[in-house]
């Protein structure tokens, strides 16, 4: 063929490619959204706090590489993988029951999903994912997810690589090897296999146990374990025998032990924490009270700090490590470069890989059925100039110690349906203080059957109604009230079961009703609900039900939110990217403020119809409509909103309760301390800047203080769950107890 026809046939052959269709690849469906809310971060409006400014990770979806994962899971269980490719097991749940996912953390793909295991995960290593649960070890392909082993033993821990797994069966010890159990060694005579706390190997395998007291080493020898070595330590969180000497952290002290004699090499050296330094085996790093040591592995004189303040190890992979900061919030550092992370939230468990990092559950403060893994970008953003921040401060100076009067037992007070055999959330309306709801139950909830809610007009001392299908199937949650709308909230045990049912305020009939994922929280106020879910917020109007807006947070965690009014609008403030965010529903919801926060937000507060923002470090400001923050003229650990105040209990250095209160200026208006008295509780509270306060005592009482720091009432309750309010009624001061069997209300004024 000559030149010129090639050229005519290769001509023909594009010209009929460029014809053909093109065939574009399916898009991979999200199964895990993106942890972001449907709206441009708005511009800063004006800034608050002390501590260092916060950055706001990029919101990363996870999508499903096959199409047998189709729907989220609900997190039980993270755990990142210890050697090769950057990849986590997920445990969790959705309606089908069990599951793991195997989640690529940098590409952002779940890359399989096992039903076949029913156990959380607890190890992934070489080519296999382990789980386990009770009496069984699975073994799961890491390659497709497929079951390669089952075994009776019980789970104890991975070393570091070689080594294979550690297990327990019956009274012994064995490792898996090919999927199968090696001979089983017994454990020295008298010691249970449970105190063992790693596994380690220097020219052959041992294990390192602790029990009452005491480190041992124990040399596995044929098929006996036989203590090489036992020495006094506190108990460990963590022991890396990855090199010597071996590194044992306990709950505030790090040391260093030589895995041959067992004496102290290096410490114990005070530390809320302590790690192999991922850039060097030989060296350690260690959180301490002048930030981030870097020593040698015997612990000898640190090199160099990074000035920040961490309590705790949560991820490293290379020279990146994410660690959880004093005030809450999470710390990456790269090498020493720092950044003071807004996500993600909620004391999550984290995993990295190279370019991205992924958060599983969260467990505390809060833990939700709704919990879903979230990922984020590595921080590509100005770091964070590195710095120390002070821990969370009680209130200074103790309040002025108040006289309290003797105790009286509680009377019969206004009798509602004898039926009722507990009560739980106990609210006043925010427009009439004088009206009272509580949730009432006359069994126990389950699936089918709910509780109820009561209502009393506390004007008249009259008993109202009982709307006995007030609150949904399930374990009610939340209870909320506004515009006459009361909405009670209640989730089953799984995914799926959260409903709210909203029914009127005059009579208790029913409104309209609400079905999801779960129920957190709900929120009221100005004429909406916000109901929380996992991380998802779903504001609703009160009055008709409908769906106004919905977003999942950009920290991954459950909602913080609040509800004000202005002029007939709802105005929903938020936290998202590092701001208290305040938008407006009559702008669809739009930003009318944007208050970036300089250190650890906590919660979202309505004090007298202002918002306010409490912060990890114990400060609460006090917000404008622009706004712009006025710090409170007080500290605590933990705010809480009652009515017309923030209120904070405290215990004094003389050990007797304390109560103080700040009004929606930020200015103390109540300060006082109970003599020989510990506080445990203070009930609800009527928006009446006048009205009392409700403390209920350890020992079960309640006590009555009015707003000029003065005990009036002192009752004997039944039991220290009794729900307690306070209020002003027909002009005068108020405080009671809601109690059961019978459905009743008791009330002291003064």
């Amino acid at each position: 063929m000559g030149v010129g026809a090639i050229a005519r046939a290769v001509a023909l052959a594009c010209a009929l490619a460029a014809c053909a269709p093109t065939v574009e690849p399916a898009p991979m469906p999200v199964v895990y959204a993106a942890p972001a809310s449907p709206w441009p971060a708005p511009p800063v409006t004006a800034r608050l706090g002390g501590g260092a400014a916060r950055t706001a990770p990029i919101g990363l979806p996870i999508v499903a590489a096959t199409s047998a994962v189709a729907t989220p899971l609900t997190s039980i269980a993270l755990i990142d993988r210890r050697d090769g490719a950057a990849e986590a097991a997920l445990s969790g749940r959705d309606e089908r029951g069990p599951a793991i996912d195997l989640i690529d953390i940098d590409a952002g793909v779940v890359r399989w999903r096992n039903r076949t295991a029913a156990v959380p995960t607890v190890a992934v290593g070489g080519d296999r994912v382990w789980a386990a649960g009770g009496e069984v070890v699975v073994g799961l392909d890491r390659a497709t997810g497929q079951e390669r082993a089952r075994l009776a033993a019980r789970w104890v821990t991975l070393g570091p690589a070689p080594l294979p797994p550690l297990v327990a069966v019956d009274d012994g010890l064995a490792f898996i090897e090919g999927d199968r159990l090696t001979a089983t060694v017994a454990a020295p005579a008298g010691e249970p296999t449970a105190a063992v706390v790693a596994a380690c190997s220097d020219d052959r395998r041992y294990l390192v146990a602790w029990r009452d007291g005491q480190l041992a080493r124990w040399d596995l020898d044929g098929g006996a374990a036989t203590v090489r070595w036992s020495v006094a330590s506190p108990q460990p969180r963590r022991v890396d025998c990855g090199a010597a000497p071996l590194l044992v952290v306990a709950t505030h002290e790090v040391r260093a032990i030589d895995p041959v004699t067992g004496v102290v090499v290096g410490g114990p050296i005070v530390a809320d924490d302590g790690w192999v330094d991922p850039m060097d085996p030989t060296r350690v790093e260690l959180a301490t009270v002048a930030g981030v040591e870097h020593r040698d592995r015997a612990l000898g004189p640190p090199t160099t700090v990074v000035t920040v303040t961490a309590t705790r190890l949560l991820a490293a992979r290379g020279t990146r490590r994410v660690l959880g900061g004093g005030d809450g919030d999470p710390i990456a550092l790269d090498r020493d470069t720092v950044w003071v992370l807004a996500a993600p939230g909620g004391q999550a468990v984290i995993a990295l890989g190279d370019r991205a990092m992924l958060a599983g559950p969260w467990r505390w403060p809060r833990v939700s059925l709704a919990q879903q893994p979230t990922r984020y970008a590595w921080p590509i953003t100005a770091p964070t100039p590195p710095r120390l921040v002070a821990p969370a401060v009680t209130l200074v100076p103790d309040p002025p110690l108040v006289d309290v009067p003797a105790a009286m037992m509680a009377g019969l007070g206004v009798v509602g349906d004898p039926e009722v055999q507990l009560v739980g959330a106990t609210l006043l309306d925010p427009d009439d203080g004088e009206r009272l709801y509580a949730v009432a139950l006359t069994g126990r909830p389950d699936d089918h059957r709910g509780a109820g809610v009561a209502a009393f007009d506390l004007h008249v001392d009259r008993f109202r109604w009982l709307a006995r299908g007030g609150c949904p199937p399930g374990q009610p949650i939340a209870i909320a009230v506004t515009v006459g709308r009361i909405a009670c909230g209640a989730r089953g045990d799984g995914l799926g079961h959260g409903a709210v049912q909203v029914i009127a305020a005059d009579d208790g009939r029913p409104v309209w009703s609400w079905r999801g994922a779960t129920v957190d929280a709900i929120v009221g106020g100005a004429g909406v609900f916000a109901i929380v879910a996992g991380a998802e917020a779903i504001v609703v109007d009160a009055i008709t039900g409908v769906e106004l807006a919905r977003w999942r947070t950009s920290d991954g965690y459950v909602p913080r939110l609040a509800i004000v009014g202005r002029a007939g609008d709802a105005r929903v403030a938020c936290l998202e990217r590092g701001a208290g965010v305040i938008r407006s529903r009559a702008l669809g919801w739009l930003p009318i403020a944007a208050t970036a926060i300089d250190g650890a937000a906590q919660a979202l507060l309505v004090t007298d119809g202002r918002l306010a923002v409490a912060l990890g470090d114990g400060s609460l400001y006090v917000l404008a409509d622009d706004g712009r923050a006025v710090a409170a003229g007080a500290l605590a650990s933990s705010w809480l909103p009652r009515g017309a105040h923030a209120v904070t209990l405290t215990t004094t250095a003389r050990g007797d309760g304390g109560v103080t209160a700040i009004d929606a200026t930020g200015v103390v208006r109540t300060s006082a301390a109970l003599a020989q008295l510990r506080l445990a509780a203070i009930g609800a509270r009527g928006a009446d800047a006048d009205a009392p306060f409700a403390l209920t005592t350890v020992d079960g009482e309640l006590i009555g203080l009015d707003v000029g720091g003065r005990a009036a009432v002192r009752v004997a309750l039944p039991d220290l769950q009794t729900p307690t309010f306070a209020t002003v009624v027909d002009g005068h001061p108020v405080v009671g107890a809601v109690l059961a069997s019978p459905l009743r209300v008791v009330t002291y004024g003064w």
